[in-house]
């Protein structure tokens, strides 16, 4: 069942037991309010039985006409019997003992018996010996028989029975409040247990459904829990995590979702350790660019639903591009006019090679020019692209990807793909992949190409200089701002390539990666060495949260790839806005971090053996948070270890004994002061070591 039938089931669930409730509790309220209306109904007839004796009594000293005294007598008796026949009739009546029952019926039947004896005109027979015994009626039957005395028996006889009758309601009055009290202690037994049922029963039905929702929501939170606990893994980069939610709903559906994604993304991320390890594979074999362009286009078929690649390199004299390598099926992603009406693969091939393309000229040329790749997922639902040739042409597409070769900001070719099935479109996913991967290719054939320029050079300085050229390609040409500090680097290198490389590098979520590494050796090896740190870090940087994370899953991915010889110390630091950050490191100097009136730095220390040597290095991580006014340092071992003409040593302490007296100006400050003290400590001196650091002067505010 889906979610949204289980919360409808439990909503219905708590509504009915709601009504339930109010139900169970609407009985003993319905009781209390006949208790209450009965007892006005009791005490409007007490009322009415005093009105009926008062009237009674008024009858026998009032001297008005017979007509009207017997009216108001027989009003007052009719209104009196309504109000017994209403008691009588009331649904709490029912509800009385027994013995309050009969005392009431003993009351009534008295009554009735009682008053009798005045209805069928008797009392107005009473009345009327007014006029016999006296000249009217203008008088009082008290009157009469103060005058009449023994000489009118009949007027005696009937002011005696009305007396009597009178002192009757004085034992009425006493069997009402005997009535009264034995129905208010009922009452309010039967309210008690009213009570009891009115909260016991509904708040037993609220507590089980309390329960039921309870138990609803830990449900719900367990499954939470688990999707949130995977989630976390898989950002830190555990692809191989299943998850596991048995049933049928969304929460089932969304772990299924999440699996295949985990897997899916673990296979590419698998495919392009592949692709690494065949490039690297056919550099050591050879250095050939024609052969390291044809393995990757072979590479760049395999991976994607592409049947076809080609990569073209743009012509020094007038910047078009023309096709340098051709794999697969490939098909032009442009109209071809001067083909023959039925044309061999050979020829199509042959005028494709020929063919140069201008910059801003077809797709192809479009992305050379503005540097940015290029994605028509479906050309036959693209009313823009006009040259598109029917389904049964050989020049037929479906779908095609553009990735320009780029080095910075200068474009030097471009790798196209080509699909030719209609159900074999490629996908957003296989587009990041490919850009990745373009971005690898590029600095492999740049680096190969100015490598190759090095073997054509016949001298070393030509050697060294385009090393130079290498090494400032992969360094950032200036770092990208952060929104709470400023950070700014020294980097001194020896002549020919450097042996150290830095990267600042924007992460997800407000992130920074800051990195210095010190590869061992010199030369291409080396530069080569950065290509793929540079690489595999920025690739991994949608996929990791934190330093430790960084660093294990470079140290798996570099290993058995390089030379033993070329092991690299690493540093990698990742924090974010609010100051919170990791540091891990691999065979380098510790962080070093200056807090606000501080004294004296504080070292922050990481083991780990270097990168490249063992695959199942276990490295350690630090964590904490930086405050508002924080200096940290990230170093190599260049500086510390520089030495002066007297064979002295910079030292650790040199250097963090100048930052400390800098901490008033800004990182590029404090830098420039650093390398003036440098070069006044080397002077007359030949550098032996690459020197670079990396200063953040942390603010906790925006910074523009």
């Amino acid at each position: 069942m889906k979610l949204r039938g289980k919360i409808i089931i439990a909503e219905l669930s708590f509504s009915i037991i709601l009504l339930v409730a109010l139900l169970l509790s609407a009985a003993p309220l319905r009781n209390y309010l006949d208790f209450i209306n009965f007892q006005i109904k009791f005490a409007t007839l007490k009322k009415d039985a005093e009105t009926t004796r008062s009237i009674i009594s008024n009858i026998t000293y009032e001297n008005f006409p017979t007509v009207f005294l017997v009216t108001s007598y027989e009003l007052s008796d009719n209104k009196l019997n309504e109000a017994f026949d209403s008691i009588k009739e009331d649904r709490f009546f029912r509800l009385l003992p027994e013995e309050v029952k009969q005392l009431y019926d003993t009351l009534l039947t008295d009554y009735h018996k009682s008053s009798g004896f005045l209805r069928d005109g008797k009392l107005e027979e009473y009345l009327n010996l007014r006029s016999q015994y006296a000249e009217n009626e203008e008088i009082s039957l008290q009157t009469l028989a103060a005058r009449t005395r023994n000489s009118a028996k009949p007027v005696q006889a009937a002011l005696e029975t009305l007396l009597q009758y009178e002192q009757k309601f004085n034992s009425y009055n006493l069997a009402f409040e005997q009535i009264i009290v034995q129905v208010d202690g009922f009452g309010n037994n039967l309210l008690h247990n009213n009570l009891i049922v009115a909260i016991g029963i509904p708040a037993g039905i609220m507590l089980l459904a309390l329960a039921g929702i309870i138990f609803f929501g830990e449900w719900m939170g367990r499954n939470i829990r688990i999707l949130d606990n995977s989630l976390q893994r898989i950002t830190r980069g555990d692809f191989s995590l299943r998850v596991t939610i048995e049933g049928n709903d969304e929460f089932a559906s969304l772990a299924g979702n999440i699996n295949t994604f985990t897997q899916t993304l673990e296979t590419k991320l698998e495919t392009f350790r592949s692709i690494m390890m065949e490039v690297g594979n056919t550099l050591t074999t050879s250095i050939n660019s024609a052969q390291i362009e044809e393995t990757l286009t072979e590479l760049a078929i395999h991976n994607t639903r592409a049947d076809g690649a080609a990569i073209y390199n743009v012509i020094e004299e007038g910047g078009g591009l023309i096709m340098t390598v051709m794999s697969g099926q490939f098909r032009p992603p442009f109209a071809i006019t001067d083909l023959p009406e039925d044309p061999a693969p050979e020829d199509i091939q042959a005028i494709v090679r020929s063919r140069i393309i201008q910059p801003g000229q077809t797709v192809i040329g479009q992305a050379a020019l503005s540097g940015k790749p290029l994605i028509i997922r479906d050309l036959v639902s693209d009313p823009s692209q006009e040259w598109i040739e029917p389904a049964d042409s050989a020049l037929f597409l479906s779908s095609v990807m553009v990735l320009p070769l780029q080095t910075g900001s200068t474009v030097f070719g471009a790798m196209v793909l080509t699909s030719s099935r209609p159900d074999m479109l490629f996908s957003e996913l296989e587009f990041v992949n490919m850009k990745s991967f373009a971005e690898l290719a590029a600095i492999t054939l740049d680096n190969i190409n100015k490598y190759a320029d090095l073997l054509e050079a016949s001298q070393i300085n030509r050697e060294l200089s385009i090393a130079e050229e290498i090494q400032q390609d992969l360094l950032p040409s200036q770092l990208p701002r952060i929104a709470c500090g400023q950070m700014a680097y020294l980097s001194r290198s020896i002549k020919g390539l450097n042996g150290d490389y830095f990267d600042v590098y924007p992460l997800k979520g407000d992130k920074t990666l800051v990195t210095v590494c010190e590869v061992a050796g010199r030369g291409v090896p080396a530069g080569l060495i950065m290509v793929m740190l540079r690489t595999v870090l920025r690739l991994l940087a949608s996929e990791c949260e934190d330093a430790l994370t960084f660093l294990t899953r470079l140290n798996r991915s570099m290993t058995h790839r390089i030379a033993v010889e070329n092991y690299a110390g690493v540093s990698i630091l990742v924090f974010d806005n609010s100051g919170y950050y990791s540091f891990a490191s691999a065979a380098s100097y510790p962080m070093q971090i200056l807090h606000e009136n501080a004294e004296s730095f504080e070292a922050i220390m990481a083991e780990g053996i270097p990168v490249g040597v063992d695959a199942d290095a276990v490295y350690t991580q630090a964590a904490g948070q930086f405050q508002p006014g924080d200096i940290v340092l990230l170093h190599s071992d260049g500086i510390p270890e520089s030495r002066n003409r007297e064979g002295k040593t910079f030292t650790l302490n040199t250097m963090l004994d100048l930052i400390r007296t800098q901490t008033d100006k800004t990182p590029q400050a404090i830098v420039d002061a650093l390398r003036t003290e440098l070069e006044y400590f080397e002077r007359g001196t030949i550098q032996k070591d690459d020197q670079t650091s990396v200063v953040l002067n942390f603010t906790g505010r925006t910074s523009r």
